[in-house]
C-alpha cells in the first residue's frame, strides 16, 4: 500500500499540470484495490485547497470527497468518520474539515469544539468560544 499525498490528488482532480495529471491518473488507475491509503488529514487539505486556492464550490468539492469514498483504489483512513462527516456537512451547511474535525475530537473524548466560524457551531459538536466562557 502506497499513502497518497495531497497534491498527488489536487493534480488528479483539477489536471492543472498535464505532466503530473498524466502521472497521478496512471498512478491511480493502475492501482488495485485498497492499494492507496488516504488519510483524513489529506481529506481536510483537498478540502481547503479545493475551495482556497482553485475556487471551487462548496458542492463542487463534496462531489470530490463523496466520491473519494467510492474509488476502489482509495483506502481511506477514518472512513465511517469520514463518511460521517461528509453527512454532517451536507445536512447542516458546514464546513466539511469542521465536521471532521468535531468527529475526531469527540472520539478523544471532548465535549465540545470550541471555533471562532460563524457556521461551524451548526453542527452539535461545535460551540462558539463565546458560548464557552459564558
Amino acid at each position: 500500500m502506497l499513502g497518497v499525498d495531497t497534491n498527488v490528488l489536487v493534480r488528479f482532480f483539477v489536471g492543472d499540470d498535464e505532466e503530473q495529471f498524466a502521472q497521478a491518473k496512471g498512478l491511480i488507475g493502475a492501482a488495485d484495490q485498497g492499494a492507496l491509503f488516504v488519510s483524513p488529514v489529506v481529506m481536510v487539505e483537498l478540502n481547503w485547497v479545493l475551495r482556497r486556492v482553485y475556487g471551487y464550490s462548496r458542492d463542487a468539492v463534496m462531489v470530490v470527497l463523496q466520491g473519494m469514498t467510492e474509488f476502489r483504489q482509495f483506502q481511506l483512513g477514518k472512513r465511517e468518520m469520514i463518511v460521517e462527516a461528509l453527512s454532517l456537512s451536507s445536512a447542516t451547511g458546514a464546513d466539511f474539515s469542521d465536521a471532521l474535525i468535531a468527529l475526531l475530537d469527540q472520539e478523544a473524548g471532548c465535549t465540545a469544539t470550541v471555533t471562532f466560524d460563524r457556521k461551524a457551531p451548526r453542527l452539535s459538536q461545535m460551540m462558539a468560544v463565546s458560548e464557552a466562557l459564558a
